[in-house]
């Protein structure tokens, strides 16, 4: 007797029913394998757009220097080695550097509406770095304006009037270190965490209020149109290394320079690892979902 399509489903909602552990520990194992698999490369994705986000922030002609081996970077940018004012005026003398911003920071108590957090301050060379930040690295505001150079007015990151004192708006008055400063501006995100939580204002006021008085975590350095960044860079790092001689270190410390070319690099490697690990998941996913499911069929036919 030839069985028409309809009896199948009949038969197969039958066999459901009569080994529901079965049935749904098959089912469950399907899900997660499809799940895993849309869960890497999802994340694989995203880490993706991170990493080419951050990279469209800092322009061709853009550089970052700071003290340290580039594996050592966020221990060097959350306070330890630091670039002294030596060595950052001996940057700005290398042959085709246009402008030098020295970046700067430190925790510190903000108050505002009888509420009292620690941020981190960084301090810049307002009057130089504005149109650095605008026009290079596409820092822009979703709502006020820019500081002016030698005010008390501050710019804050995103996560600022979000998280840390929900209502703070432009105009609005905060208390750094009991003095008043005005907020202008807050920052679109700017790619991480840390950075949307970060409060900007005038480098020689931070000085004044936080007592730092000399050196910087790292700088920016902004390249001439017609010169090779790659080319400066590597000058820049002879340049280091020659104001280290003649201060008489005993020690070399090493100094690290990130080109655009450069970042590029390390952002293909790091995207080409995730891809591979993803790879390998989703490759172990779909052969233990693929056993899983002959496993089941087959022990169904041999049952029949």
């Amino acid at each position: 007797m030839e069985i028409v399509p309809k009896e199948y489903f009949k038969i197969a909602i039958k066999n459901l029913r009569a080994r529901r552990l079965r049935s749904w520990l098959t089912i469950l194992g399907i899900v997660i394998g499809v799940f895993l698999i849309v869960a890497l490369l999802s994340l694989s994705e995203g880490l993706k757009m991170t990493i080419l986000q951050e990279l469209r922030m800092m322009g061709e002609n853009v550089i970052m220097v700071f003290p340290g081996e580039l594996n050592q970077i966020m221990t060097t940018l959350l306070g330890g080695m630091e670039l002294e004012d030596e060595e950052i005026r001996a940057i700005e003398k290398v042959k085709g550097v246009e402008i030098v911003i020295p970046m700067a920071w430190k925790g510190e108590n903000m108050r505002y509406g009888g509420k009292t957090k620690t941020v981190l301050l960084y301090g810049y060379p307002r009057k130089e770095a504005q149109d650095l930040f605008k026009t290079d690295l596409g820092w822009k505001l979703t709502a006020g304006s820019w500081p002016k150079p030698g005010k008390r007015e501050i710019i804050v990151g995103k996560l600022v009037p979000e998280e840390f004192f929900p209502g703070l708006e432009p105009g609005d008055k905060v208390n750094i270190k009991g003095r008043e400063f005005l907020v202008t501006g807050i920052l679109k995100s700017l790619g991480s965490k840390q950075d949307d939580s970060m409060v900007g204002l005038d480098l020689e006021i931070f000085r004044e209020i936080t007592g730092k008085k000399k050196g910087a975590q790292f700088a920016f350095v902004k390249v001439k149109s017609n010169f090779s960044p790659e080319e400066v860079a590597n000058k820049i790092k002879e340049k280091l290394q020659e104001t280290q001689k003649r201060k008489g270190e005993k020690e070399e410390i090493s100094f690290s320079i990130l080109t655009n070319e450069k970042a590029g690099s390390i952002a293909g490697n790091i995207l080409n690892i995730i891809q591979v690990m993803v790879f390998v998941f989703a490759s172990i996913a779909i052969l233990v979902g693929g056993i899983g499911i002959t496993n089941t069929m087959f022990t169904s036919v041999r049952e029949r």
